[in-house]
């Protein structure tokens, strides 16, 4: 192989390997840049269906026992009172700067004070933001209020 066959070959694939890797990096950052910026939208959205859904149960009881509380705007709190029983109490947290462990949750005061949580991956998918079970199922906001809360009110 004469000299100029062997760099203008590898000249090529070194160009192709750059440009592979110039799209890699651009995916990745419009992956980071949709869960930077749709991360938190798909969060406030989990925290109002979690303050909905308490707010209806409250209704349907008729009494105030599911308590949506005030937290910073990456934290959720609910309490839920048991008539003569006591409380547990509900603890999610988001951050967008990961994607694995990005909505993490637990709930405490069941029996003998055992934890019960779980947490969700952050991830991109057709340039939208969506949370993630560990085996890659997305989960809808609603259905991730679903889960805290049955975890919550009913185990």
């Amino acid at each position: 192989m004469t000299e100029a066959r062997w760099s203008s070959r590898a000249v090529k694939q070194f160009r192709e390997e750059a440009d592979s890797q110039l799209q890699v990096d651009a995916l990745l950052l419009q992956e980071s840049t949709a869960r930077q910026e749709l991360g938190p939208l798909l969060w406030n959205e989990i925290r109002e269906q979690v303050q909905i859904k308490c707010d209806r149960f409250n209704t349907e009881l008729g009494s105030p026992v599911a308590m949506f509380k005030a937290a910073p705007s990456s934290e959720l709190q609910v309490q839920f009172t048991f008539p003569h029983k006591g409380h547990r109490d509900l603890s999610a947290s988001f951050g967008h700067t990961s994607t694995s462990g990005a909505l993490s949750w637990s709930i405490s005061g069941h029996n003998i004070n055992e934890t019960h949580g779980g947490e969700y991956e952050l991830g991109v998918e057709q340039g939208k933001a969506v949370f993630r079970t560990g085996n890659l199922t997305v989960e809808s906001p609603e259905k991730i209020a679903e889960t805290m809360l049955s975890a919550l009110l009913l185990e």
